[in-house]
């Protein structure tokens, strides 16, 4: 599959499956097709900082420029504080950042908690500004895993039903129509080709199906072991029965070729493009880079 002229690009799945080594391919390779990106962590977690190869994750909410052979490629570390201080910025007339006020902060923090999706739309707000008015080809977010990503990109929809009107209103009402542009928003699941992480993936794509209206565009499945055929299968079976240290490395190796397998064919069921990743522990990002490429993403 191809993601076209798609200008947001949310990667989701469960920790630990390669979300911020996915996004920060998928980042990587659309500068260097000459696109200027913008790779956001979502989660804040420095993930995607140490996958695009920076020393530490920089400052939150700063727009950083990441050396990428000279295409542009920038990174943003997202924070609800920072994000609550530049929707002030934009809409209200306060001189003063609110975050660094005390008993603002303290209200906002009581706010959030007690109202749905206040929190996520300041994240998905941001996100949205990014697209719409940042000057960048390709958004990337490397988004909260599994449930929490749901919520976010619901926030839109589930607090314009609340709120009905106002500037709030109208913020939640193009923020829902950019995500419900398929043409425009799509989100790409990563799993690794094991029995939890894919019946999680499943889950989490019905959700996003159910729950929000953002196109899920494919998978990917990242650190593929490497097949063992017939002929392998055969040897391996030979080494098993003579014992020892071999043997079990033969079987284990086996077993997770199998296993890895069954859980591939597994994946064909959510009727979505894939894109198999090889493991590759020296370069993660290149192998997921590579396999995009052959996958004609």
């Amino acid at each position: 599959m191809t993601i076209g002229g798609v200008r947001l690009l949310v990667v989701v799945g469960k920790g630990g499956a390669g979300r911020s080594t996915t996004a920060a391919a998928l980042s990587r390779q659309a500068a260097k097709r000459g696109k200027r990106v913008l790779l956001i962590d979502a989660l804040g977690d420095g993930g995607s900082a140490l996958a695009l190869g920076l020393e530490r994750p920089p400052r939150p909410g700063v727009t950083t420029e990441v050396d990428a052979g000279g295409d542009q490629l920038c990174i943003l570390t997202l924070s609800t504080e920072a994000a609550l201080d530049e929707y002030v910025r934009l809409n209200l007339p306060i001189p003063i950042a609110p975050s660094s006020l005390g008993p603002i902060a303290r209200m906002f923090d009581f706010v959030a908690t007690a109202a749905p999706a206040v929190r996520e739309i300041l994240v998905i707000g941001k996100i949205g500004h990014g697209v719409r008015g940042g000057g960048w080809d390709l958004v990337v977010v490397d988004a909260p895993a599994t449930g929490h990503v749901v919520e976010v990109l619901s926030a839109p929809r589930v607090l314009g039903e609340l709120v009905g009107f106002g500037p709030l209103a109208s913020e939640t009402a193009w923020l829902a129509d950019l995500l419900a542009d398929g043409a425009t928003t799509a989100a790409v699941a990563v799993t690794l080709a094991e029995e939890l992480p894919v019946t999680e993936t499943f889950e989490l794509v019905a959700r996003i199906r159910s729950e929000t209206d953002v196109r899920v565009a494919g998978v990917v499945v990242n650190r593929l072991p490497p097949a063992v055929g017939a002929a392998g299968v055969a040897e391996g079976e030979a080494l098993i029965e003579r014992g020892g240290a071999a043997g079990a490395l033969a079987e284990l190796a086996i077993d997770r070729s199998q296993g890895a397998a069954s859980e591939r064919k597994r994946v064909d069921e959510l009727g979505l493009p894939i894109v198999e990743a090889g493991e590759d522990l020296d370069d993660p990002v290149g192998a997921v880079v590579v396999a995009l490429d052959e996958g004609g993403w």
